[in-house]
């Protein structure tokens, strides 16, 4: 029953009924998804989805930040493979590589 007040940076966000909208200024993303990441492409706002012969989806969809896509990825774990941006793919690949040796209890 506490009001709260948002950070200064969410007035930032363009929203409409309190749903992200992507404009074209976001990072355009486009990944590869196996059929039991389908679940994505309803619990996130996609531009574009391209049903493969396989059962696979090819999407695109929009994020503000970069952070918020490596985590999508890595969410989707082995489930996803990122087209584009390689700059988006060589930050999955970075994080994955620092946790799996933290997991390992290696260093580097």
């Amino acid at each position: 029953d506490l009001a709260a007040d948002p950070p200064a940076e969410a007035g930032a966000l363009e929203a409409r009924d309190g749903v992200f909208e992507a404009t074209d200024a976001d990072l355009r993303i486009v990944l590869d998804l196996t059929p039991k990441a389908r679940w994505a492409t309803e619990y996130y706002p996609v531009e574009e989805v391209v049903e493969r012969p396989d059962g696979s989806l090819r999407v695109a969809l929009r994020s503000r930040d970069l952070d918020f896509a490596r985590r999508l990825v890595l969410r989707l774990g082995g489930e996803a493979r990122v087209v584009e941006p390689d700059v988006l793919s060589s930050s999955v690949q970075e994080a994955a590589t620092r946790a799996l040796a933290a997991y390992s209890g290696r260093t580097g």
